[in-house]
């Protein structure tokens, strides 16, 4: 993802519910919300092909599976995408 692309993510509402996900026009039916703790930088490069240093999350982050995205926590109530 480009950093431009990244950016233009920046405020943008996810919707969570037990039976769907949604972000950035996206649909995910039946999400896992599969929720783990992982090393923040191996995470990134990973699975988000970003570097960690300017994203502002924690170390080590709280990354949740949805299915067809990964989002991780930055803190309680918000989200990053990953």
């Amino acid at each position: 993802m480009s950093d431009r692309s990244a950016r233009a993510l920046i405020g943008q509402t996810a919707t969570l519910a037990k039976d769907a996900f949604s972000f950035n026009g996206r649909m995910c039916k039946s999400p896992s919300y599969e929720r783990s703790v992982d090393d923040l930088a191996q995470s990134f490069r990973e699975h988000g092909h970003v570097s960690s240093a300017k994203m502002g999350v924690p170390d080590p982050v709280t990354s949740i599976d949805v299915g067809c995205s990964e989002i991780c926590l930055k803190k309680p109530g918000l989200i990053a995408k990953h």
